[in-house]
């Protein structure tokens, strides 16, 4: 063991210590050592253990931080209902793309959109040992196709002239 661990930034980290009896670290008897949000780098973990004879033995843990990846969704924000869109997602690093449609993609092609609001949303994974996660989400919205209505006298003899107006 090096003394060095490296995890995903934001994620939860568990010390545990074998091999001694008691177990103290930073000072606290308590093990195993747990850290709920990790966002520091270069963090040090100090562990003191006793055996059952009473001797003691020390070692410091240095943690070290795997930025996540960052990701953006590009592609319309509205679209007539009907009308089909793809959504792209990019990333700064090199990832899997997982769409809320089951899609390993960096398109997603939505069609045809629907008539409501909707949010979709790319899961990304880094291919570092680590597999650090990110998502990003992108709200389409469906715009209403007009109402069109057609007016005038429709019965007509055949060769008269017709005349019609329409609305929206």
């Amino acid at each position: 063991y090096d003394g060095s661990t490296t995890v995903c930034k934001g994620s939860k980290l568990t010390l545990t210590a074998l091999g001694a009896k008691d177990y103290w670290w930073n000072e606290q008897l308590v093990n195993p050592l747990v850290v709920q949000q990790l966002n520091s780098d270069n963090q040090e973990y100090t562990l003191k253990g006793r055996d059952v004879n009473g001797c003691e033995n020390q070692i410091t843990v240095k943690t070290h931080i795997q930025e996540l990846p960052t990701v953006s969704i590009a592609g319309e924000d509205a679209v007539c209902v009907g009308q089909a869109t793809t959504l792209t997602a990019s990333s700064n690093m090199d990832v899997t793309y997982l769409w809320d449609d089951d899609q390993y993609t960096m398109a997603s092609a939505i069609s045809p959109i629907t008539e409501r609001t909707r949010t979709y949303r790319v899961d990304v994974t880094d291919k570092t040992d680590l597999h650090c996660k990110a998502y990003a989400t992108k709200e389409v919205t469906a715009k209403k196709l007009p109402e069109i209505t057609i007016t005038g006298n429709v019965a007509k003899c055949a060769g008269d002239p017709l005349s019609l107006e329409a609305e929206s």
